[in-house]
């Protein structure tokens, strides 16, 4: 077995969720994937002291979650620092940044992240990462920046021959529900996966993304 992680999270600045230590991750991301006894990437297994082995439904082939529990979420909140923290009535705390996508948003400092609870793994494999929408060569016609960065990207991953990347790591201190920028952003054709999300599964993703955003905010690296 052989992790990467997608360019991506290579960023050492950046906008939520934040990898510390990729060593110690891909370490603990290979145990994870080995002591959940996975076959293949479909169905859903529970081991109620270490992780949740899950594909969403309506996921892509090759597409899967894992969420971290006891030892393992220990472990893993110490290398990696969480995504959000709780709004502040200071306008100081706040940073205005520029998402990788594009967008300026408004994030709390660094300082202000909150101990993530919950610790989740997006990974796909290395066929189904290849074919991500976000590696889409159509889709980046016309942008010559973009395009270049997705022929790097994908020269990288066949160069390394990885069986698995990560893709994502969301470490959120709330309840790690989407958030709603990124939620907007998939439903707009940028993941496989929420093309094939029903009506009632919109919504109700939508309603947490709101309930969550009331409480709680991005953080962010200053400078990013």
């Amino acid at each position: 077995m052989k992790i990467m992680f997608a360019d991506i999270l290579l960023d050492p600045k950046k906008i939520g969720t934040r990898v510390l230590d990729f060593d110690a991750l891909q370490a603990l991301t290979i145990e994870a994937i080995s002591n959940s006894k996975l076959a293949d990437e479909h169905g859903t297994i529970l081991d109620g002291r270490a992780l949740t082995v899950e594909t969403e439904k309506g996921a892509a082939e090759g597409h899967f979650n894992l969420t971290l529990h006891g030892h393992l979420l220990e472990r893993a909140q110490k290398i990696i620092s969480g995504g959000d923290g709780q709004h502040t009535n200071n306008p100081k705390d706040y940073i205005i940044c520029k998402h990788w996508s594009g967008g300026i948003m408004t994030c709390l400092k660094r300082e202000f992240a909150a101990k993530a609870k919950t610790i989740k793994l997006i990974i796909q494999t290395k066929d189904a990462y290849l074919r991500d929408p976000d590696l889409d060569e159509e889709k980046a016609s016309g942008n010559k920046v973009k395009l270049d960065k997705i022929y790097k990207e994908k020269a990288r991953i066949e160069r390394e021959n990885p069986t698995h990347v990560v893709v994502w790591v969301v470490a959120s201190a709330a309840d790690g529900k989407m958030p709603m920028g990124t939620l907007i952003r998939n439903l707009a054709g940028y993941n496989e996966d929420a093309l094939k999300w029903s009506a009632d599964e919109i919504r109700a993703r939508i309603k947490e993304a709101y309930e969550a955003e009331r409480s709680w905010c991005v953080v962010a690296d200053e400078e990013v």
